[in-house]
């Protein structure tokens, strides 16, 4: 069985450190994808705002863009960046691992939708509006508050784009409002369930709901302290998020979404080469029809559908 997981912090992380996609120590690497038998990973250009200075979020997202393009081209034997179905397809077919592209902190396209045009034609296909500050397009989970004007406008523009949306980080009231102006099945690409784990940054039932009625999905965020009270992140608590999730939103919204390398708990799944151990967990529960949905048909379907 496959996997497609919607969330990594990996090329944050080596662009940070310095590190080569290939092989390192971090919690994703291409040997780790190919030991993992991942058919697609989005990885997510994460960028925090409080430790820019007087560089802006633009700016710092090019400079790790660039830096990750040296590192696919390096590799390219392995790995292929795509955007469209038809790339993801071909990628596949040659057995190579497809990187999908996404921004972490809408702040990358302040200042006007000509941004949105620009990291569309870099092949990024997926973006949240916030991280867990407030941006000039909306509120994250623990402030409230909704969308701002422009971030209204940005979410109606991304329905016209080869793009999703990413709830994830987003306020409840943000939510709401992306639910009433976007068209295409709205992901959260790194989210849990709040009644399983009470804090903010989960989603809440109607919302799980919701997502599942635009044909989304919703990608299990394997940190502990989203999943429950445990310290650690175990393969049964990440199994007791996708029963909940099952049950709420049904089998079709379920994804994976691991926040592998922006995470810093101790992992009972310690990295990308050993999400079968997770398979073997939901055997116990699930057919092999549901567990191929849960760990990658259910995002491949999104790809297939709607990334032209």
């Amino acid at each position: 069985m496959g996997f497609i997981d919607l969330h990594c912090d990996t090329a944050c992380r080596i662009f940070e450190q310095n590190k080569n996609l290939y092989e390192n120590d971090l919690h994703i690497d291409i040997k780790k994808l190919q030991q993992g038998n991942y058919y697609a990973q989005w990885f997510a250009f994460f960028v925090k705002l409080e430790t820019l200075g007087e560089e802006t979020a633009f700016s710092k997202f090019n400079r790790m863009y660039d830096y990750f393009m040296k590192q696919l081209e390096q590799n390219k034997e392995y790995i292929s960046v795509v955007s469209t179905a038809e790339q993801y397809k071909k990628a596949k077919q040659e057995g190579k691992v497809a990187a999908f592209l996404s921004t972490e902190e809408g702040e990358i396209v302040a200042g006007g939708l000509d941004k949105v045009d620009y990291i569309e034609s870099l092949g990024l296909t997926l973006m949240t509006l916030t991280w867990n500050y407030k941006n000039s397009l909306a509120c994250p989970h623990q402030l409230g508050g909704g969308l701002t004007p422009y971030g209204k406008e940005v979410v109606d523009y991304v329905n016209h784009k080869n793009m999703f949306l990413d709830v994830s980080h987003l306020s409840d009231e943000g939510i709401d409002e992306i639910l009433e102006i976007y068209k295409k099945p709205l992901i959260a690409s790194h989210s849990n369930a709040r009644e399983v784990r009470n804090v903010t940054r989960n989603l809440c039932d109607r919302h799980i709901k919701a997502i599942a009625n635009t044909g989304g999905v919703i990608g299990v965020n394997f940190y502990s302290g989203f999943l429950s009270s445990n310290p650690k992140s175990t393969i049964k608590d990440i199994k007791a998020m996708v029963d909940y999730l099952y049950k709420v939103g049904g089998i079709d919204v379920v994804a994976m979404g691991t926040d592998f390398d922006g995470i810093d708990c101790e992992l009972e799944v310690s990295n990308g080469s050993q999400m079968g151990r997770l398979i073997q967990e939901l055997e116990k529960s699930y057919s092999a029809d549901e567990i191929e949905k849960i760990t990658y048909k259910n995002t491949e379907r999104l790809i297939l559908e709607n990334l032209k």
